[in-house]
């Protein structure tokens, strides 16, 4: 029994934990400052996440209009807004959702 070999799934753990440490480290100051998307972001699920409204006025909406003519998936927003919730409004729990997507990608 000493030399069986490990499973797949200690492998599978081992690659897990390695990600989540690369994706999770350092969210709320790597890169340092917000970029203006993820403002936008965060201004959309600040605004769901405390009136389930977005920042022009909609009840959970299926797609976020960013700008005039510019749409995105409610993925982006939502799961920002639910960090939102279950911690503070911050870079790390807006940055979180993005890199467990991540990790579970990997």
């Amino acid at each position: 029994m000493s030399g069986e070999r490990p499973r797949p799934r200690f492998w599978l753990a081992v690659l897990v934990a390695t990600t989540a440490f690369a994706y999770l480290f350092g969210l709320s100051w790597a890169p340092v400052h917000l970029h203006f998307d993820e403002i936008k972001f965060a201004e959309q699920a600040r605004s769901i996440s405390t009136t389930l409204r977005d920042v022009n006025g909609r009840f959970l909406p299926v797609y976020f209009q960013m700008e005039a003519s510019v749409w995105f998936h409610p993925l982006g927003v939502y799961l920002p807004a639910l960090a939102f919730k279950l911690s503070s409004v911050s870079a790390a729990a807006l940055r979180a959702p993005s890199a467990l997507l991540g990790v579970l990608d990997v």
